[in-house]
């Protein structure tokens, strides 16, 4: 369990510079950070193993444990962060975007865009949509004029359409 997850570095920083001489901090502090990848993050870390490496922490731990005081609700004391966050307190997920609605078409066009007949294979259909997204990428376009790029994204969306509405409604018919 990452009991200090929820908080950023700064508030990470809070905490080493408030609990620097406790063991137990300083311990929970490195589990987090060895998690984090920010440069910020790892200059902490480096710093917190250098405060447990020169032994410059007391043995006497605190009464109640630092993730106690975080995440039980009881409020923040003075040697804590008073902005660290509770975890009962941290902010629900967001919700997941709505999916796009497939645009309906007709059967014979969707074939024309993927330059498939009613006998190609999927396995055929999803190549040519891979080849004509692919068309699309940057890469290809960055000598291309505006113009051109616009209609080779459109084709590429285009493609994309089609592709989902053959999956969703003609993709049970090849099993």
């Amino acid at each position: 369990m990452r009991p200090l997850l929820s908080n950023n570095v700064t508030q990470l920083e809070e905490l080493f510079e408030a609990e620097r001489t406790d063991a137990d901090a300083l311990m929970e502090l490195e589990a987090e950070l060895t998690n984090r990848r920010v440069p910020r993050a790892v200059t902490l870390l480096a710093k917190v193993r250098a405060a447990l490496k020169d032994g410059s922490t007391s043995d006497v731990s605190r009464s109640i444990p630092i993730q106690r005081q975080l995440f039980d609700g009881r409020p923040a004391t003075a040697s804590m962060p008073a902005n660290a966050v509770p975890l009962s307190q941290t902010p629900a997920k967001p919700a997941p975007p709505p999916v796009a609605e497939i645009p309906a078409m007709p059967v014979e066009e969707a074939y024309k865009i993927l330059h498939a007949t009613p006998g190609s294979s999927w396995a055929a259909i999803e190549e040519t949509r891979r080849k004509l997204v692919e068309r699309s990428h940057p890469d290809n376009l960055a000598n291309l004029s505006a113009e051109k790029r616009t209609g080779v994204r459109s084709g590429a969306k285009r493609a994309n359409a089609a592709y989902r509405y053959m999956s969703t409604s003609l993709r049970h018919l090849e099993a």
